[in-house]
């Protein structure tokens, strides 16, 4: 399916360039390719149609109120943007290009918009710097980008992902080995999620549930090991939830490429009774053909020996 979407997009790029320049289309398709690129672990090719499709957006000639442009319902210019520089610095992450992650994420802190969507996306950009400055070891840096997106998580009334946030910034006081604060941030995060039966944040908890045991664990309280079994009661739970999840999948996937042979020999079976009756029509034409046939020749013959051997007036007189 995904190299579906990616022939498909590529072919909208092309396609967009023969006919009139669309740019709206050429843009959302590299997009989309560079994302497709991103899933498939293709980190190379996934920054190049990414930074391809912020070209696209710097050369557009619509884009003097930046507010007012949507290329649809749902894809504001400032959003799509912020999108693109989150995933470029995400991208370099994942290289361990620090130093060009930390510009694209900065990027996305510099739009200036109260929009939420847009807020969103500079609260995971505030996350992922703090996550940029732990690897560099500059933990107070850390936590102010931490503590930037728990506010802005918070002014969207999103606990799970505030929870997330808070996580963060509790594993840079867990770093600096500041355990008692570790501790309480760790619990407030669970408390935001406590009631949360999603699947996300029951991976969230687990984690949690870890990281709590271990500032627990150097704080010598020994209730560590309650939350560690916590968590490790929860990670056999998803592991399991995880099995059964592809044991289905196959499952399903055989049912399915069960059903599809049935219809195929079910269409079989259908053409080859429609060949028989083709068969029939077509010996039982042949039949009648050759039936009239010889029929009309062994009336020409009789006909024919009548012909011959019928006396004539003469010698009927003569006798």
């Amino acid at each position: 399916e995904i190299s579906a979407c990616l022939v498909g997009s590529e072919m909208c790029i092309r396609d967009s360039a023969k006919t009139d320049y669309n740019k709206e289309v050429e843009l959302l398709s590299s997009f989309l390719i560079a994302d497709i690129f991103s899933r498939l672990n293709n980190r190379e090719k996934a920054i190049r149609y990414f930074k391809k499709s912020l070209q696209l957006i710097r050369k557009d000639d619509l884009i003097k109120d930046a507010n007012l442009y949507t290329i649809d319902s749902a894809f504001n210019l400032l959003n799509l943007k912020g999108r693109m520089f989150l995933s470029l610095g995400t991208e370099y992450a994942k290289l361990n290009s620090i130093d060009s992650a930390k510009y694209f994420y900065e990027k996305v802190t510099e739009i200036n918009s109260f929009n939420n969507d847009i807020q969103i996306i500079k609260a995971s950009a505030y996350n992922n710097l703090s996550g940029v400055f732990i690897r560099k070891s500059s933990y107070g840096l850390a936590k102010n980008y931490a503590l930037k997106s728990v506010e802005i998580r918070r002014g969207l009334k999103d606990k799970l992902n505030e929870a997330a946030a808070l996580g963060n910034l509790a594993s840079v006081h867990v770093l600096e080995k500041n355990f008692k604060k570790a501790k309480e941030v760790y619990i407030k995060a669970l408390d935001l999620i406590d009631k949360d039966r999603s699947s996300k944040a029951v991976r969230y908890r687990e984690d949690l549930y870890f990281n709590l045991a271990w500032a627990l664990y150097n704080l010598e309280d020994f209730t560590a090991y309650d939350y560690q079994e916590k968590s490790y009661i929860i990670k056999d739970s998803l592991r399991n939830a995880e099995f059964e999840h592809i044991v289905k999948g196959v499952y399903e996937k055989y049912q399915v490429e069960l059903a599809q042979e049935q219809t195929n020999k079910a269409k079989a079976n259908v053409k080859l009774k429609e060949l028989e009756e083709q068969r029939k029509v077509l010996f039982l034409a042949i039949l009648s053909l050759l039936v009239i046939i010889s029929s009309g020749v062994i009336l020409y013959n009789y006909k024919f020996c009548l012909l011959y051997t019928s006396p004539s007036p003469r010698d009927r007189q003569k006798s």
